[in-house]
């Protein structure tokens, strides 16, 4: 039986979704094949208990009555009268993080420096994917179709307000969308039909985030979602999905808090889009996931503008409730898809293992002794 570590919450705006997600995960995996232990994180700190489990829990959380954990050379410890005290050592670690150092690299640093199999991207792809303007200049390179866009930073706006103005209204023109560049959700994302509402649209977005990205907007096209996974042999695949009911863009509302099912959570699925467009959106996520060298599953989110030209919007690396529903008419069930990126996460740090990551020389007796070079070439 393996121990599998389900990790979610964190320092982000999408700390709620993310709680949700990992909640899903535990009761999904396996009771027989897994045992299973909650690490939440809360203001940088690790916990655990059975109540983590329970999503209601978080309604009013009283982290008293949890255990605070340290993660140390690959083993989570709790503290008994200043002494630490070894709780358990996990075999994999389930990323259910949304937002935040549980998606943007940090969370994944800190697993392959102690050591421990995980089940999202990478550290490089997950930091690149969170920050949607270095995310589209990846894509770019992949020479595939993203929306016009410029980035600034919030310092630069609040010093030179104007200059950032004309600069943005120089290479786009009306109606744009504003973003915090390293936000999901759609949290803090304003559309812009003229210079007021551009300027509205960034003080909002200033307020989650550093650096602000604004996109030409479509006037005619229609949201795709497709997702991917791989069990570390094969590369799957899910159907497309197309969100209905919506204005602009998808808003955090619409895809959480909506109960009109008129309204923005409604979806069609399977997308009533041409084969064409299907095979084409499908191809191109199995194009994003191999050739980034993606790892666990990720949902990539495309405009279709009225003249059918498919944009890559954005990379989610660890998408909400995992996507499984997705999959599901594939008949690839939740507990199937852990299943299988939990095999992929095991099998990629087996594969890592095979590296050597030292190499005997005799360059410090060298030193030492006052011989080669007194500067280093790299």
């Amino acid at each position: 039986m393996l121990n599998v570590a389900v990790f979610f919450g964190g320092r982000s705006c999408e700390h709620d979704v993310s709680v949700i997600t990992g909640v899903q995960t535990m009761a999904n995996l396996c009771a027989v094949k897994y045992k299973t232990t909650p690490i939440y994180m809360k203001d940088g700190a690790f916990y655990t208990g059975e109540r983590l489990k329970d999503v209601s829990f978080f309604e009013k959380p009283n982290m008293k009555k949890c255990t605070k954990l340290w993660l140390i050379d690959g083993a989570f410890y709790s503290r008994v009268k200043n002494v630490f005290v070894k709780k358990f050592t996990p075999d994999v670690a389930l990323v259910c993080c949304h937002g935040g150092e549980g998606e943007n690299g940090v969370l994944q640093g800190l697993l392959e420096y102690n050591g421990i199999p995980y089940t999202s991207a990478g550290v490089l792809q997950s930091s690149l994917c969170m920050d949607k303007v270095l995310s589209k200049q990846l894509v770019d390179g992949l020479m595939l179709n993203t929306v016009p866009e410029i980035s600034f930073l919030r310092a630069d706006y609040l010093k030179n307000t104007k200059d950032v103005l004309r600069h943005v209204t120089t290479f786009l023109d009306y109606p744009m969308i504003v973003k915090p560049a390293s936000l999901g959700s759609s949290i803090g994302i304003r559309r812009a039909d003229n210079q007021q509402e551009l300027k509205d649209a960034i003080e909002i977005a200033i307020k989650f985030d550093r650096k602000i990205i604004v996109e030409s907007a479509l006037s005619d096209f229609t949201e795709l979602n497709c997702a991917v996974f791989s069990d570390g042999k094969d590369v799957f695949v899910s159907e497309v999905e197309r969100p209905v009911g919506w204005n602009d863009f998808l808003s955090f509302d619409d895809k959480y808090l909506s109960e009109n099912k008129t309204s923005g959570n409604k979806r069609e699925f399977p997308a009533k889009i041409s084969e064409e467009i299907r095979d084409e959106v499908r191809e191109t996520s199995k194009r994003i996931y191999t050739d980034l060298d993606m790892s666990g599953v990720i949902r990539i989110d495309y405009l279709l503008s009225s003249e059918n030209k498919l944009f890559v919007n954005e990379i989610n690396t660890v998408p909400g409730s995992m996507a499984f529903y997705l999959f599901e008419p594939s008949g690839i069930t939740f507990s199937d898809l852990l299943d299988r990126i939990t095999e992929g996460a095991l099998r990629a740090f087996s594969e890592k293992k095979k590296s050597r990551l030292q190499y005997d020389s005799s360059v410090i007796k060298n030193f030492a002794s006052g011989g080669g070079s007194k500067r280093l070439q790299k």
